[in-house]
């Protein structure tokens, strides 16, 4: 096949129809993924290269400021329209932090979204960083019982909410897609010291 394409059958056979010989299957070539150009310079594949097999699988990244719908997506073959696609079709998501709070045993994290990149259902946990020194040990509550997303994108907004945690620690906050569990956002909060736990 030319540059950019590959066979779709790995062989064919000469048969005979009547009086002619045929090629059976057809003599066909698929287009090769590519690096689609609505992507601009948003999107980053790795390896990068201008063709991509069927099956090959890379690695996406965002330029910074936002984070990629799918850590990695693969090249698949799509018969009916003889070309190769990339599968999940990758999205650059641009979320922002709109405002932080906490308390000795709670955060509460607000953050935005553009509309229709983030109406995925989303998990987050909070994971103790760095305890300060009066508190015995950085083990965090389940992380089930941690954290729960309220009101999950309504109005393009969502506010993550950790209780029982311990006080003056650090957590890092992260919120992963529930069905690649790939991470879309994180960031490091510190609850806020009491009386008898200050710097």
């Amino acid at each position: 096949c030319a540059e950019g394409y590959e066979p779709l059958h790995p062989w064919i056979r000469c048969t005979r129809q009547g009086s002619i010989n045929v090629w059976d299957p057809d003599i066909a070539c698929i287009r090769k993924c590519t690096k689609s150009i609505i992507w601009n310079l948003s999107i980053q594949l790795s390896p990068g290269k201008r063709y991509y097999g069927t099956g090959e699988r890379v690695s996406v990244k965002c330029r910074d400021g936002y984070e990629a719908s799918e850590a990695s997506i693969t090249c698949v073959r799509q018969d009916s329209a003889r070309r190769s696609v990339w599968s999940p079709e990758p999205r650059c998501i641009e979320i922002k932090q709109k405002r932080v709070e906490s308390s000795s045993d709670s955060l509460s994290l607000t953050l935005s979204c553009n509309k229709g990149d983030c109406e995925s259902i989303w998990d987050a946990k909070a994971t103790c960083q760095e305890a300060s020194e009066c508190v015995s040990s950085c083990e965090p509550a389940p992380s089930d019982a941690l954290c729960r997303i309220e009101d999950q994108w309504r109005v393009q907004e969502a506010t993550i909410t950790c209780s029982s945690l311990q006080p003056f620690t650090q957590y890092h906050v992260t919120i992963r897609s529930k069905s690649t569990n790939h991470p879309v956002y994180s960031v490091m909060v510190t609850t806020n010291a009491t009386e008898k736990c200050k710097k």
